[in-house]
This record gives C-alpha cells, sequence and structure tokens, in this order.
C-alpha cells in the first residue's frame, strides 16, 4: 500500500515533568505517564521524584500528545480513588484514561480513526 506515517508511543515513569520528558511525548500517539499520586499530594510526589495526574495530564497537553494513560499509580489508592485520577488529569487533557495490568491498546494509524484529536 501506499505509504503512512508510523505509530509513536512513550512510556516514561519515575520521573518529574522535565524537558527532555516533553521532547519524548512530542506529538506522540499515545503516552503511558507515570501518575504515582494525586494531585493533592504533590509535595511527596517531588520529593519522590513522580509526577501526580495533573503532571502527567500538563505533560501529554504541552507535548500534543494525542491520548494519555496514567499507569505505575500508587498502591495506596482504593479502587475509588481511580475517578479523582481521571477527574483531575482530564481538567488539563481531556483524553486521559487509567492504565491496568496486562491491558492492551490499538493504536490506529492516524487516517484510520477520525476520531482522533488533528495535529
Amino acid at each position: 500500500g501506499p505509504p503512512r506515517p508510523g505509530r509513536k508511543i512513550c512510556y516514561a515513569v519515575d520521573t518529574r515533568p522535565n524537558k527532555v520528558l516533553y521532547r519524548l511525548c512530542q506529538d506522540v500517539d499515545l503516552a503511558f505517564l507515570d501518575g504515582m499520586f494525586l494531585p493533592e499530594h504533590h509535595e511527596e510526589a517531588e520529593a519522590k521524584e513522580h509526577m501526580t495526574a495533573n503532571d502527567a495530564a500538563r505533560v501529554a497537553a504541552r507535548a500534543g500528545a494525542r491520548r494519555a494513560v496514567l499507569v505505575h499509580i500508587s498502591p495506596r489508592y482504593t479502587e475509588e480513588d481511580m475517578g479523582k485520577f481521571v477527574d483531575a488529569a482530564k481538567k488539563r487533557f481531556g483524553n486521559t484514561e487509567i492504565g491496568s495490568d496486562l491491558q492492551q491498546f490499538t493504536i490506529p494509524y492516524r487516517k484510520e480513526d477520525p476520531n482522533l484529536p488533528p495535529k
């Protein structure tokens, strides 16, 4: 078939927002990002070199990612807390979800999915 753009992903955990991370996530189709803490625990996130849900969403938005998945979430949080993660992240980047162990993802080619945000 005719040539088409490839698909790009970024997987980044155990990190804080930084210039290199923004470059790694630039224009990716799917960004798997450290969402270890809720925003109210931002001081602990900074001290332990992790991101909050807000931090991850800000990275995705500023880098121009099309979709973000929060991963590497602290086990201190309950299933009920997961909605708080999504709510916090979606305020900064609407196309965010929580990842789960063994979850599989389809990353369509850009022209095959009209629902993806345009670039």
